[in-house]
């Protein structure tokens, strides 16, 4: 059953999800003074009301496993440490007790008494159920309740004494990205804490308890391995390139806010100094790792991802965007030794043909903790960083699969929604706004209402089952069409349609979402060891290059999300011969940091 569980994993695990009240409640005894103490042993919250009888089937209930965690690094981690503590139910659902998510809705609160001693008199509650015409209420008698303490308070407590459930002792684990927007936490067994998981995923790092360390920043990049993944990529130490990463410094006309002395804001047009990080959080990766993936079935990540031009990598305190590029061919092709590369970079590699993953200290969220190890290279100027780059890869030299999050998607129409954010922030008339629709959307509403051919066709590409029905009748059922029923129900459709611009926007012609890829050939040349007054540059200013579009054509770019007018611009296309050397596909547009402040108008291209 291991490995077809393991298999079945991979769509994700159901977790318990309790709110911390609740914990809180069940693990605590008070003193004569009413104060409340952490129990030290015990149940603790009792879950075993919540299933169902022994003599009956036995199903995960619902009320209880409200999360899901998807298949990561860390559950394959989790699975790997006790395979028993994965199980699964009589209806296939597969689920764990190992973590628990616990949130934090409300503050704990307790019987109210009086200053004589007395419990406070009871009150009378009105309790709905059902729902609709089946809705009834109830007279319900309750206690009174005072707030012991609030949310905050109550985070505080839960954090540092943890709890006890179904008589297993739980402590604070980690905070998956999704679940932290809301507040949420993980919480897990404590038997398996440190010693297992948190020194796996701190590396072996091990912090003083009286140290100054930035816990925000440890706990957010210790939980990049909780990222839902939909396939792995080996990549060994010997393969990887480590370069600095390099700024681009420039001063521009902007319009620049400011406090003035009545801390009023001023907005002023004058020279601005930009610092442009120009491959944050980005790496080139050989195409051949690109037939190589390890891919999942069954997860949201539907297209397969091989033949892809980019993925978002997963690893041990590395998150980078990948994007395939022919590094070894570029090495050939340009007479490139070892030497060259230990330049501007480190690796451990004893021949360049290994080199399969060029990255920078941006990616490699470790080298933010270089000073909690020794350096074995004190007489070098980054003797620090590199000292920590090779204690990293000896460590992942057992966890060389990387994750992989997602790839670029696109659609086959090439007409993406323009959304409500991005028309506001365009200066559009009401001509301009009527001129969009006459090159898409009306069109496309004209030939649904007179084409019954073009109006099956769209809502069979919209699965539901109204849709299903109308589909099959008009094709089984002779006449169907010229029916009230159809009628009515394609008048509906239409009105539905239109009024679903208001709500999802209204669809462009020749436009779609695509992910930006910052000076990639600069990159590789510094790689080599080549200084950047020497690069052979590709593009200038706001110059860019998308494969989907013709050479020179002027195009307009917004950041999605668009939280401004200043997140729109305009850039030309324009192809250079070395960009021969990536895959690109017609979602992935090459664009130019150095000395343009593209990205101040981007918002940071995050």
């Amino acid at each position: 059953m291991g490995k077809e569980l393991i298999s079945e994993l991979r769509n994700g695990v159901r977790v318990m999800s309790i709110e911390a009240r609740y914990l809180y409640s069940a693990n605590k005894m008070e003193d004569e003074n009413r104060r409340s103490i952490p129990i030290k042993s015990g149940v603790g919250y009792d879950t075993s009301k919540y299933w169902n009888n022994d003599n009956e089937k036995k199903k995960v209930p619902d009320k209880l496993y409200t999360v899901k965690i998807p298949y990561s690094l860390c559950l394959e981690k989790m699975y790997e440490l006790n395979s028993e503590e994965f199980k699964e139910d009589d209806y296939s659902i597969q689920y764990t007790d190992m973590i628990i998510n616990v949130s934090f809705k409300g503050s704990a609160k307790r019987e109210k008494v009086l200053k004589s001693g007395k419990q406070a008199k009871t009150k009378f509650i009105i309790k709905n159920y059902g729902k609709g015409k089946n809705e009834f209420g109830s007279l319900k008698k309750v206690n009174r309740l005072d707030v012991e303490l609030k949310r905050k308070e109550l985070r505080e407590y839960i954090y540092e004494h943890g709890f006890y459930l179904n008589g297993e002792k739980y402590v604070y684990f980690m905070r998956s990205t999704s679940k932290s927007r809301g507040g949420n936490m993980l919480f897990i067994k404590q038997k398996y804490f440190y010693d297992l998981l948190m020194k796996w995923g701190r590396l072996g790092i091990v912090f003083a308890q009286d140290e100054n360390i930035d816990i925000a920043g440890i706990k957010s990049y210790e939980s990049l391995v909780l990222s839902g993944i939909c396939g792995k990529v080996q990549i060994k130490p010997e393969e990887i390139l480590l370069i600095n990463d390099y700024e681009s410094v420039f001063t521009k006309m902007a319009s620049v806010t400011k406090t003035n002395k009545n801390g009023r804001l001023d907005v002023n047009d004058e020279e601005h100094k930009y610092h442009n990080a120009i491959w944050d959080g980005e790496s080139l990766m050989d195409s051949s790792k690109y037939k190589e993936f390890i891919e999942f079935d069954g997860v949201s990540e539907k297209n397969a991802l091989c033949g892809k031009s980019f993925v978002l990598l997963r690893n041990l305190w590395f998150k980078s965007a990948a994007f395939s590029f022919d590094i070894q061919r570029y090495f050939e092709d340009h007479n490139i030794q070892l030497k060259d590369l230990r330049k501007n970079g480190w690796t451990i590699a004893t021949d360049i043909k290994q080199i399969k993953l060029i990255t920078t200290p941006n990616s490699l969220k470790i080298l933010k903790l270089k000073k909690f190890i020794d350096n074995k290279y004190e007489n070098k100027k980054d003797g620090q960083l590199r000292s920590m780059f090779e204690y990293w890869l000896n460590y992942i030299e057992d966890n060389s699969y990387f994750g992989v999050v997602k790839s670029e998607h696109g659609i086959r129409d090439k007409a993406r929604r323009c959304n409500a954010q991005i028309l506001m922030a365009l200066p559009l008339s009401r001509t301009d706004i009527r001129m969009l629709l006459n090159e898409g959307e009306f069109p496309y509403m004209y030939a649904m209402r007179n084409d019954e051919d073009m109006f099956l066709m769209h809502i069979g590409s919209r699965k539901s089952s109204n849709n299903t029905m109308i589909s099959e009748l008009s094709a089984f059922v002779p006449g169907f069409t010229r029916t009230d029923m159809f009628t009515s129900f394609k008048n509906n459709t239409l009105n539905d349609y239109k009024n679903n611009w208001k709500k999802e926007g209204i669809k462009i012609p020749n436009s779609d979402f695509c992910v930006c890829v910052s000076n990639p050939i600069e990159m590789i040349q510094y790689a080599c060891g080549i200084s950047p007054s020497k690069w052979t540059r590709v593009h200038d200013d706001r110059e860019v290059y998308c494969k989907y579009y013709d050479e020179g054509q002027e195009l307009i770019a917004a950041r999605n999300p668009c939280v401004s007018s200043g997140n729109i611009l305009c850039v030309k296309n324009k192809y250079h011969k070395l960009l021969d050397y990536m895959q690109l596909s017609d979602n992935i547009i090459v664009v130019n940091s150095i000395k343009s402040d593209i990205m101040e108008r981007a918002s940071g291209m995050d």
